[in-house]
C-alpha cells in the first residue's frame, strides 16, 4: 500500500511549518505549542485510519463480457471487507497495444460485507486487452492523505467490430430483415405493409405501390430453419476502412444469427469455426475478429466450400 500527502495535506504541512516558526520566535509559546500539538495528533490519526481503512478490502472481476468497439460494456466486481470501509474509488488499468490506460470503475462510499457490483467499462477500439491490476485509493477520513492500494488482476477483455446494420462487398450499407443480412432473408412472403425507413429497396412491391400511391413492401416470414449460415470473411484488402467494415458486417451477421439461434460456420484465410448446438459460446468467434488483421489484395483468397447460406464480408 502507498501513502502520499493529498494537496490539503501539503498545505497542513505548509501551515505546521510556519507555527513551528511562530512557537520560536514568539513570546506566546504555550499557545502555539497547543496548537502544534494538536495539528501533529490531528495528522497522525489521520494518517493511521486512511492506512486501516482499505487493509482488508478485497476486489476481484468476476465477469468481463465481449463488447462491439465504442460501446460500453458492464463489468460483474465482487468486493468483500470485514470491515467497515469508507470513500474508496476502484480504477482498472487495461494493458494492450504497448499502452496502459486507467478507468474509473466505481466509487464506494461506505462497504462492510460482500457484495457485488455492476460497473461500466468506457468504450475501447477492437483488439484483446488485459485487467493486469485493480487500483484501490483513498482519502478518508480528513482528506489529508490518499493511500493507494494495488490488487493484481488477469482479466480478458474483448472488443470486436461493432456491428453494422449492413454492407455489401464495397462497403455500401444495406438493409437487413429479420435481424440478418439481405443474403439470410426467408423467401416467404408474409403480406404487405407500409414502408418503414430501413427496408431493402428490392422488397418493395411494386404493383401494390403503384395501386396505393405509397411505397408498399413485402413482409417476410422470419425463417427459423436449421440451415447452416455461413460468413466468409476475404481479408484481402488494402484499405483500411473497407477491412474494418467488412468485419463490422460479419459481426452482425453472426450475432443475429446467435439471437436467432441458427447454426453459424466462419471461414476465411487461416480460420474456420463453427457454432452450433454442440458448440454454443461465440467466444472463440469474436475473438478471431477482434484480432484478425488485413492481407495484401495479392494473397490467396478463402478456400470455398459448397453452402447454401451465405453472408459475405
Amino acid at each position: 500500500m502507498r501513502v502520499r500527502p493529498t494537496e490539503l495535506g501539503f498545505k497542513g504541512t505548509l501551515l505546521l511549518a510556519g507555527l513551528l516558526v511562530a512557537f520560536l520566535a514568539a513570546s506566546y509559546s504555550n499557545l502555539f505549542f497547543l496548537i502544534i500539538a494538536f495539528c501533529v495528533v490531528l495528522g497522525a490519526c489521520g494518517l493511521w485510519w486512511t492506512l486501516r481503512n482499505q487493509r482488508r478490502l478485497s476486489v476481484e472481476v468476476v465477469a468481463a463480457p465481449a463488447a462491439g468497439a465504442g460501446s460500453e460494456r458492464t463489468l460483474a466486481l465482487s468486493v468483500a471487507s470485514d470491515r467497515a470501509v469508507f470513500d474508496c474509488t476502484i480504477h482498472a488499468e487495461l494493458e494492450g497495444d504497448g499502452e496502459t490506460a486507467r478507468f474509473e470503475l466505481a466509487h464506494l462510499p461506505h462497504l462492510r460485507g460482500d457484495r457485488r457490483l455492476d460497473v461500466g467499462l468506457g468504450p475501447q477500439s477492437r483488439g484483446i486487452r488485459r485487467i493486469v491490476a485493480l487500483r484501490c485509493s483513498s482519502r478518508f477520513p480528513f482528506g489529508l492523505f490518499v493511500a493507494t492500494r494495488v490488487l493484481p488482476a488477469d482479466v480478458e477483455v474483448v472488443t470486436y467490430p461493432g456491428p453494422v446494420t449492413g454492407c455489401d462487398r464495397t462497403g455500401r450499407s444495406r438493409g437487413t430483415v429479420g435481424g440478418l443480412g439481405e443474403t439470410c432473408r426467408s423467401p416467404a412472403v408474409a403480406g404487405l405493409r407500409p414502408f418503414r425507413t430501413g427496408d431493402s429497396p428490392g422488397d418493395v412491391h411494386w404493383k401494390a405501390t403503384a395501386r396505393r400511391g405509397e411505397p408498399v413492401v413485402k413482409e417476410r416470414e422470419r425463417e427459423t430453419g436449421g440451415r447452416v449460415i455461413e460468413i466468409l470473411v476475404d481479408r484481402r484488402c488494402s484499405e483500411p476502412e473497407l477491412f474494418e467494415t467488412r468485419l463490422s458486417q460479419a459481426t452482425a451477421t453472426l450475432l443475429a444469427a446467435i439471437e436467432n439461434e441458427r447454426p453459424v460456420q466462419l471461414r476465411s484465410q487461416g480460420f474456420e469455426a463453427a457454432l452450433d448446438g454442440n458448440r454454443p459460446d461465440p467466444r472463440d468467434l469474436l475473438r478471431w475478429l477482434a484480432t484478425v488483421s488485413a492481407l495484401p489484395p495479392d494473397a490467396a483468397p478463402p478456400a470455398a466450400a459448397p453452402r447454401t447460406e451465405a453472408a459475405h464480408a
